[in-house]
């Protein structure tokens, strides 16, 4: 192994002057007395307590608002299928029977078509 020039590091790559710091989990290095790394935790956890209440408050405004958009959606569509209700009661039965027909099936739309056009073929001129 070769030995670094000025001879303080040793062999685990931290220098010789930060032996006295204790390794926590092998991740971090604790500066300062224990006292600090405490307080220093405490205010990480109350910030993290105070990021997560705002968070809740976030998405319970959330929710509240998407449930006054449902309850409008709600009645919006309510007074939509009382028009088309009333709209359906209004029409003449002539309209209705017109609509009805409308609705055919494609099947039945095509048959109705060929009839219509043997119809029309057969007839001599």
């Amino acid at each position: 192994m070769e030995e670094s020039s000025n001879g303080s590091e040793n062999g685990n790559g931290t220098n010789s002057v930060l032996e006295p710091a204790v390794l926590q989990y092998k991740k971090r290095i604790i500066d300062g007395p224990p006292k600090v790394a405490v307080e220093r935790r405490q205010r990480r956890m109350i910030k993290n307590r105070e990021s997560a209440a705002r968070s809740r408050a976030r998405k319970q405004t959330y929710t509240v608002e998407l449930e006054l958009e449902l309850n409008q959606l709600k009645q919006e569509n309510a007074k939509l299928k009382q028009l088309v209700v009333l709209k359906r009661k209004q029409s003449t039965p002539a309209q209705f029977l017109k609509r009805k027909q409308s609705t055919l099936t494609s099947a039945q739309w095509k048959v109705d078509k060929m009839r219509t056009l043997r119809r029309a073929v057969s007839l001599g001129w």
